[in-house]
């Protein structure tokens, strides 16, 4: 199934909800509470906000909002996510240890980035924008992937559509609407600025 048939609505969504501000990540990791310790965030026990929007809306100029749950149908994988922050997106080499870690964010000003962590080594860093922009240990296992999905590395014409095609290609993890808009995130903060 091409991009824009599965995951079309992914880039008029985040313009809509979240002024092109996202960071989505799926680590195979054992809970949520781990994913939130290895990004640094503070566990917000009380605080269980429901979907992206919550996560965006419920951030305070001191302080991001991260967000971890079970992710959807997938046995084993957590999904992470958070508005306007890139905590871990910076962090997914942390969260690939020892398993997997696949993360994507997205600004209007940096554009959309992938990146792709296995036992703590980066595989691939890719700016799903510009295109053809390729780093990390093994870059040509990324173009495989994306080859494998009928998309062209120097050619990515709805890159937020492409990242959640890729995470849904290299972990299984099936990142709907409805999971954006209705998950119930365990949250923590992170100081802002994080990095």
């Amino acid at each position: 199934m091409s991009t824009p048939d599965r995951y079309g609505w992914f880039d008029g969504w985040i313009e809509e909800y979240l002024d092109w501000a996202i960071t989505l990540t799926a680590a195979r990791i054992s809970s949520p509470e781990e994913f939130l310790e290895l990004v640094g965030a503070e566990l917000l026990p009380s605080r269980e906000p429901y979907g992206v929007l919550a996560l965006a809306d419920e951030g305070t100029p001191d302080r991001v909002l991260v967000g971890a749950a079970p992710a959807p149908g997938t046995l084993g994988w957590v999904l992470g996510a958070e508005s306007p922050a890139c905590v871990s997106y910076e962090k997914v080499s942390e969260l690939s240890v020892p398993g997997v870690a696949v993360s994507f964010h997205c600004t209007e000003d940096s554009g959309a980035w992938f990146t792709w962590a296995v036992g703590g080594d980066i595989l691939v860093g890719f700016s799903l924008t510009d295109g053809g922009v390729i780093s990390g240990s093994d870059p040509e296992r990324f173009v495989d992937k994306m080859r494998e999905a009928g998309l062209d590395p120097d050619d990515t014409k709805h890159p937020c559509a492409t990242a959640l095609l890729l995470i849904e290609m290299i972990t299984g993890v099936v990142i709907t609407r409805e999971v954006l808009e209705t998950t119930k995130f365990t949250s923590g903060s992170v100081p802002f600025p994080w990095f």
